[in-house]
């Protein structure tokens, strides 16, 4: 689960700056003391950021609304593993969670996932106003 909070469409981090398209925008970044994620699936290295950019402001009710994303994992050693991608969202009754429905993300030029790609579903997106 992540825990989301209002941000701005960028974030500096450890590789440089993180930015997606908005104008919403929303940052999961628990190093930085914004939101949080939990359970988050790692990949190579711990998670450090997840940046969603989402095209409306405020956010239809109960409606599919495409999103993009970068997801950054990073260790205190100086290694990182960065993940561009995009997707489509439902928006919960409340408007403030969301479920990822579908998505897809790749590997950012980062040596260690050169290659990689892969699918997103179902994925519960809770977000703190």
């Amino acid at each position: 689960m992540i825990n989301i909070v209002p941000s701005a469409c960028s974030l500096s981090a450890p590789t440089g700056t993180l930015t997606v398209q908005g104008p919403t925008c929303l940052v999961a970044a628990p190093a930085k003391g914004k939101g949080s994620i939990t359970d988050d699936g790692e990949i190579f290295y711990p998670a450090y950021a997840v940046l969603i950019g989402l095209p409306e402001n405020p956010l239809p009710i109960n409606t599919n609304v495409t999103f993009n994303f970068v997801y950054l994992e990073a260790d205190t050693a100086g290694h990182s593993a960065l993940f561009d991608g995009n997707g489509t969202i439902n928006t919960a009754l409340n408007g403030n969670d969301v479920n990822i429905t579908a998505g897809s993300f790749f590997c950012d030029g980062s040596p260690v996932c050169s290659g990689m790609s892969g699918t997103i579903t179902g994925y519960e997106v809770i977000t703190t106003q």
